[in-house]
Order: structure tokens, then C-alpha cells, then sequence
């Protein structure tokens, strides 16, 4: 235990605090691992969708590159959402964990569960536990069919608003807006993809409401391009790719919804699969890169340099005047994506205009 409270000092002296240390007592793991098997054997009586919102609320760990997930939760937090005492008490009982305040609730063992990119499920299957593997294999290696229905789109109080069948709503496990920025010079026109954010208002019965106001993240004095990368009730972590010290990275920083203020983590460089996040220097060169979609697909570019300083700031700000549009998109318990709805947007400094609403394809992948 000393070991685990030296090593979060650390983290916690350079400003992390989305971390979780653990320490399993390798004497217990066979007890933990019959409390999953039985835990998993379960899961057939259980409503899908359930599982999957769970998982989708359990605390994610790993590092996938640009856009990708490592699909890895924590383990006690799934079995406390889904009232798997047995397995949450074998867990604690043979763990020590150490958290950062973002990490709380973690209680340091993960385990796979396919939050997106299902084609990661056949290579995990020769590995999984033999009724866990049963349940994946019934409900996860064929996931034809549509779950989500938009039935409506339409402006309201400046905001895009959509409506989506009853049925739907158990089906949605996480909803995002993709922003792009319009560029013009003369007759010249550039798109960049700015990233996604998850503030999004949903009514409790089957609306949600993009709530965008014309602010978005700027790093060294310059709008960066933001992905989601976890998305819980307090905090949203994001990343953002760019080139440091000429090794391409992805900066994390986390957006503390109670306070509305933002964390610098730090940056994972690619390739790193454990995802040790490290601490920018004074001196580091920085290079952002976007997302270039004048060709209408995601092409990630570099933008200018800049030195990193101790007066380098990652903070909210406004964004130019000029036209902008957004789309929403709704991911379904299986991760599949549905684009629900696309408004064009006039903003003039202070104020969002929608220009026009629409269900058609546009700017997407």
C-alpha cells in the first residue's frame, strides 16, 4: 500500500488525476475469477441493453489510437451497476487500488467488453472464460440490423433538436456532435473537422437537444481538434492529436462538469499501449494536427508550431465569426453509429443562428 500511495503522490503532484494503481493478491484471483464466470452465466437473463449501458458507464482504461477504443473496462464498477455482489466483494476484497479524483469509482481489474469496434470480438473469444464467452458469441458476433429510429429534426431556441422513436431511447447508449468550421478566403473555401462534444440536453422521454453555444477548446492560442475519448456523469476525457517533440500523440485533458473547467493531463505518445500519460515541458514543440475534410473524409493535417511555455493555456474559448455546422450522431448498444441530423449554423460572436436542418448525409464518414 505504501508503494500504490508513493506512485499517486507522483501522479498527483504533476496535476493527473485520471489514473487508477492497483495491486491484485494473486492467492484471491481464482475466487474473483469463479465470481465472473458465475456473474457472466448470468447474463443471459438480462436485458441487453442494460448490460451494454453499464458497460458504457463503467470506467474505460487502455489507449487506442486516433478515434479507436481498447474496448477494457473496470471490472468492479460493471458488477456494482449490475448488482454482481459476489464478484464487487471478491474483487475488494483481494485488491488495493490508489485513484486520482477522475478514477474514483474504479476499483483496479478490467475486463473486455465490446463498447465499439466489434471486429475486435473474434480475436477475444479464443480467451474469455467459457460462460462469458458463450454470451458474447450469442449476442456480439452478429450484429446486423437498425436499433435506433430518428423520427424528427427540427430548430428550436437557436439548438438543433431531435426526436427519436420510444423504442429507441433503450437502445441509445452514448450521443455526440461531430463540429465543422467553414474557412473562406476570397473564393476559397476550407471544411475542418473540429471533433465531437457530448453536451447534448435529453428531455427523459425521447428528445435530445444539441447544446452548442460557439465556444470550443483552444491550446497555445490555437482551436484544436478534440475527440471523446470517456464520457461519465462529472467529466468528460477528451484527446486531441498532434505531433510533439516530431512523435505523433494524443493529448488528454478532462472537462470537469460541476466547476465547467478544464485539466491538461498531459500526452500519451502513439504506440504506447498502456497509455502512459506524459507531462508537456517547457520547451516541447507542439504541432496540432486537423482534420482536413476538403475532400470529404477525415484526412489529419499539421497546423503551424508553437513552443510550449509555462504560459501556454488550454482553455474554453469563443470562436470566430462565420458559418459552422454540426451533426449528431447516436451510438446503439451494439457501438454502431446512426447520423440522426445536421444543422448549418451562422455565428456571429455572441449569438447561434441556424441557417438550415437536415437528415441527409454531409461532411461525415
Amino acid at each position: 500500500s505504501r508503494l500504490l500511495a508513493g506512485y499517486a503522490e507522483k501522479c498527483r503532484s504533476g496535476g493527473k488525476e485520471t489514473f487508477t494503481l492497483s495491486v491484485l493478491d494473486l492467492d484471491g484471483f481464482s475466487r474473483i475469477q469463479a465470481a465472473f464466470a458465475s456473474s457472466a452465466a448470468s447474463l443471459d437473463d438480462m436485458d441487453l441493453a442494460e448490460i451494454a449501458k453499464a458497460a458504457a458507464a463503467s470506467i474505460s482504461f487502455g489507449s487506442g489510437s486516433h478515434g479507436s477504443y481498447s474496448n477494457l473496462i473496470d471490472l468492479g464498477c460493471f458488477g456494482e451497476l449490475l448488482g454482481f455482489q459476489e464478484l464487487t466483494e471478491a474483487i475488494g476484497e483481494y485488491t488495493q487500488v490508489e485513484n486520482g479524483i477522475y478514477h474514483q469509482e474504479a476499483t483496479g481489474l478490467s475486463f473486455f467488453y465490446p463498447l465499439r469496434d466489434m471486429l475486435t470480438v473474434k480475436d477475444y473469444l479464443p480467451l474469455a472464460e467459457e460462460s462469458y464467452r458463450s454470451f458474447l458469441e450469442k449476442h456480439y458476433t452478429v450484429t446486423d440490423g437498425d436499433w435506433i429510429e430518428v423520427t424528427g429534426a427540427e430548430e428550436q431556441n437557436g439548438m438543433l433538436s431531435v426526436t427519436v422513436s420510444p423504442e429507441s431511447v433503450s437502445h441509445i447508449v452514448e450521443s455526440t456532435y461531430q463540429l465543422f468550421w467553414f474557412e473562406t478566403e476570397g473564393e476559397r473555401e476550407w471544411v475542418y473537422g473540429m471533433g465531437e462534444d457530448t453536451d447534448i440536453v435529453f428531455d427523459g422521454e425521447n428528445r435530445y437537444t444539441v447544446n452548442f453555444q460557439g465556444n470550443w477548446i483552444s491550446f497555445g492560442d490555437q482551436y484544436i481538434h478534440a475527440d471523446v475519448r470517456e464520457d461519465r456523469e462529472a467529466y468528460t476525457v477528451f484527446t486531441s492529436p498532434m505531433y510533439v517533440n516530431g512523435i505523433q500523440s494524443e493529448m488528454r485533458f478532462v472537462y470537469d462538469k460541476a466547476t465547467r473547467t478544464i485539466q491538461l493531463q498531459g500526452y500519451v505518445p502513439q504506440g504506447d499501449a498502456v497509455g502512459r500519460i506524459m507531462d508537456f515541458a517547457v520547451g516541447d514543440q507542439i504541432t496540432l494536427l486537423y482534420d482536413d475534410r476538403n475532400e470529404y473524409k477525415e484526412n489529419l493535417k499539421p497546423g503551424e508550431s508553437f513552443v510550449y511555455s509555462e504560459d501556454t493555456s488550454l482553455h474554453i474559448a469563443t470562436l470566430p465569426e462565420g458559418y459552422y455546422q454540426y451533426t449528431l450522431w447516436f451510438y446503439d448498444i451494439y457501438g454502431k453509429p446512426y447520423q440522426a441530423a445536421t444543422a448549418v449554423i451562422f455565428f456571429d460572436g455572441s449569438q447561434v443562428e441556424i441557417v438550415t436542418v437536415t437528415q441527409d448525409r454531409f461532411l461525415t464518414d
